[in-house]
């Protein structure tokens, strides 16, 4: 005698009950600081020129600076002495010194470039 193995599917049967809430996942990373909020957007500052004065750091530029700019990270200094200075924000450390002409006496940032 030979048994068929195969036959019609039988009805789905009612389904089971709902387990217990598993425990919570990591926290994702932070997203972008939007509008209103209290955190820094460094597009945001470049954009707009300011910077949160939420530390102190001693700048060392020219003697008599005639002008200043901020891209976001550094402020550039126009000095009487024919040169833009380029100041890193984050510790105040002179970056160097370039020739920018007769007195720069204004600067501005566009973006790309000082």
């Amino acid at each position: 005698m030979t048994w068929n193995t195969t036959g019609p599917q039988s009805p789905q049967g009612p389904i089971g009950l709902t387990g217990a809430t598993g425990p919570a996942g990591p926290q994702g990373p932070a997203g972008q600081a939007g509008a209103g909020s209290t955190g820094l957007n460094p597009l945001q500052v470049a954009l707009h020129r300011w910077y949160d004065a939420n530390q102190v750091v001693d700048i060392n530029a020219c003697g008599n600076p005639q002008g200043l700019a901020f891209d976001g990270e550094n402020i550039w200094v126009g000095c009487t002495g024919n040169e833009v200075q380029k100041i890193r924000v984050s510790d105040g450390v002179n970056l160097g010194a370039y020739p920018a002409g007769d007195g720069p006496i204004a600067l501005v940032f566009d973006g790309f470039r000082i």
